[in-house]
């Protein structure tokens, strides 16, 4: 009877359920980095190929499948063939032996997850796991966009050297496994020796901090080249707001998204149908009025449209010029006119911590570069608190040299609860550039806003404490690999007790 089962399972095992070469595929050789583990697995029956002599490694492969083939390879392929489908008895036995719980999978004809898959392995098989494994996170890129579910399973299983990361040093848990990846995990539990056990690095902080940065960087750049309209607007009666296309705005959400990592400040935000609206509407007044957070109502616009728009502009950072959102996104975190160094406030309203709903809206104007862009960030939104000591622009560690010109201003933005914002004549920031020494003393004395800088603002701008201040580069520029160490003195405690606050950074280029 069990030669029989096996004999089935021959004929249904991998996608088509077809028959393959029995000596080799006319698409796998040895020099693959699949090849050997492909023919392993074929030369003892587990896999099969395609009537055509294929494989088709780069396939991917289903929940069933996979579950079929690692109950055959563990070596539990006495199972029940009386049922309607033909991986119903492998499915079933997986869940009498507890390799599958119920209800995790909603169907089983559909492609495995990398990590659905890591979770299998790890149940069907008894790995030696290294009791610091959990040591080993800051070697997985993208570990932090796990939850802790996720970040267990991953680590257990990239320690045992069944499963890797890809080159670029990230897991991937939810990337769909191919039938390549399935041979070469499932032949590893057949010869242990082919397990890659990872060497611990303990990376330092900037190295772990650069990889992320690159890696969410390639998550989040902005990809849209499309129309920008779903409705394009009319900016003369009878007015007519249009609407945006979505890939559009989510460029200008990813953009946000990102300055905030680089901020340290959560990532976690959103746009909502609502704010873009309210935004749109904002985008549409400043085209048809004139560029102003409290803009006047033309004559022939009617009282709903005016005061949706308004409530819009005088609750949003704006931006006039910029072609798309994320480029105006980009431009108002820069904050280095004249008009607006003394505060950063459109920064600040970025960077806010428990910023979590937001709105984008954008409308041509009547010249060629007259774009007009509406992001609302504040009034009528949901947002989340969350704990912070402060916030930096460039932030400690690592930042790239992208997203600094020499023009930019700093920022420390402290929390009020923590630090006392009714004193601030004392304070003076010491900017040294470590590589040649060079050091900039920064204080009041400092009023250029068009050169070398410096002010505290405690208006309430998202944070109402804000030291600014800008070093005069002389031609110079941020470059790759520039250390610099930050000392800011004069500061009080809530307390009342007098304190320094320092940090240091390196540039680094994202490319």
């Amino acid at each position: 009877m069990k030669k029989m089962t096996l004999l089935v399972v021959s004929l249904c095992l991998l996608c088509s359920i077809a028959y393959g070469d029995d000596k080799s595929f006319i698409d796998v050789s040895e020099e693959d980095w699949f090849g050997y583990d492909v023919i392993q697995l074929m030369s003892q029956g587990y896999v099969s190929g395609f009537p055509d002599g294929t494989f088709r490694p780069n396939v991917n492969i289903s929940v069933e499948e996979f579950i079929t083939i690692t109950i055959k390879v563990v070596g539990e392929d006495e199972v029940i063939m009386d049922k309607t489908r033909w991986s119903d008895g492998f499915i079933q036995k997986s869940l009498n032996l507890e390799y599958v719980v119920e209800g995790e999978f909603d169907t089983y004809q559909r492609n495995i997850t990398r990590g659905e898959m890591s979770r299998i392995i790890l149940r069907a098989s008894k790995l030696d796991i290294p009791d610091n494994y959990q040591e080993y996170s800051s070697m997985i890129v993208d570990f932090n966009d796990m939850d802790a579910y996720w970040q267990d399973i991953s680590l257990r299983v990239y320690t045992t050297g069944i499963i890797g990361g890809y080159p670029d040093g990230t897991f991937a848990l939810n990337k769909e496994a191919t039938r390549a990846q399935a041979s070469v995990v499932l032949n590893k539990l057949l010869e242990p020796d082919r397990r890659s056990i990872p060497t611990l690095v303990i990376k330092s902080s900037f190295d772990d901090r650069v990889l992320y940065l690159r890696y969410k960087w390639n998550l989040l750049k902005p990809t849209y080249n499309g129309e920008r309209f779903i409705e394009k607007p009319s900016i003369v009666a009878p007015y007519s707001v249009g609407t945006l296309v979505d890939l559009f705005i989510q460029d200008a959400v990813n953009t946000l998204k990102y300055v905030r990592i680089l901020a340290g400040v959560s990532e976690d935000i959103y746009d909502s149908d609502s704010a873009n609206k309210a935004a749109q509407h904002g985008a549409l007044l400043n085209a048809v009025s004139g560029f102003s957070h409290t803009p006047d109502q033309p004559s022939d616009m009617d009282d709903e449209l005016y005061n949706i728009a308004y409530d819009a502009t005088s609750s949003s950072n704006i931006a006039m010029g910029s072609r798309n959102l994320s480029e105006a996104v980009r431009y108002l975190m820069e904050d280095a006119d004249t008009s607006n160094i003394d505060r950063v406030g459109h920064r600040r309203w970025f960077l806010l911590p428990k910023l979590n709903e937001v709105g984008f809206g954008h409308v041509k104007g009547t010249e060629s570069w007259r774009y007009f862009s509406v992001m609302k960030v504040f009034r009528n939104l949901n947002t989340i608190e969350r704990e912070y000591d402060y916030v930096l622009w460039p932030n400690e560690t690592a930042f790239p040299t992208e997203f600094m010109s020499s023009g930019t201003p700093w920022s420390v933005t402290l929390n009020p609860a923590l630090y006392d914002r009714s004193k601030t004549s004392e304070i003076s920031v010491v900017l040294t550039r470590v590589n040649d020494n060079k050091v900039w003393n920064i204080n009041w004395s400092n009023t250029d806003k068009s050169g070398e800088y410096f002010n505290v603002e405690t208006n309430y701008y998202a944070i109402p404490f804000c030291i600014i201040f800008r070093p005069l580069m002389n031609g110079e520029t941020y470059k790759n690999g520039d250390i610099y160490t930050i000392k800011i003195d004069g500061l009080y405690t809530v307390s009342g007790q007098k304190t320094t606050f320092e940090y240091e950074l390196e540039f680094f280029d994202l490319d």
